[in-house]
């Protein structure tokens, strides 16, 4: 039996908060091609709070950039969150694995498991060579469908 997993990001910034409106669900091309998994929602915030979202950082006062992935539908077990992040130049940055626990009925229904990623800022080449502009972050699970989100560090 193939349970459906529903994958949310959400972005988060330890630093000044610079406010953006919320986005709805982004459907892309992929998604009608494996309708297995689909992003719920995605999101950005300036501080490790969930609800208090955001899409612009500015890099003089963002320490770290926080990335929150809501899996929804996993069933009970092991599975892995991979994240890219890519540059405004397009190139990847840097991919982090997170391996996490269901323990939810894997149900479509069933509350969310939240992932947290930190992409460091202060202290890091982004910060040194103020790599600045859009930047992508790629989500897949259980190594199936990604999703992407951006945000713009200023």
């Amino acid at each position: 039996m193939r349970s459906s997993l529903f994958l949310t990001l959400a972005l988060t910034a330890c630093g000044l908060e610079v406010t953006d409106e919320a986005s709805a669900p982004v459907a892309t091309a992929q998604d009608a091609l494996n309708p297995g998994a689909s992003v719920a929602a995605m999101h950005a915030s300036a501080a490790k709070v969930a609800g208090r979202w955001a899409r612009r950082f500015p890099l003089a006062t963002t320490r770290s950039i926080f990335v929150a992935v809501d899996v929804s539908g996993a069933s009970p077990g092991g599975h892995v969150v991979e994240l890219t992040f890519v540059q405004p130049g397009g190139l990847p940055w840097q991919v982090q694995t997170v391996s996490f626990q269901a323990t939810g009925s894997g149900g479509k229904h069933a509350a969310p498991e939240r992932v947290w990623v930190e992409l460091p800022v202060v202290g890091t080449w982004i910060e040194q060579y103020a790599l600045t502009g859009r930047w992508t972050v790629e989500a897949a699970v259980d190594h199936g469908r990604s999703s992407s989100l951006t945000f713009i560090l200023e």
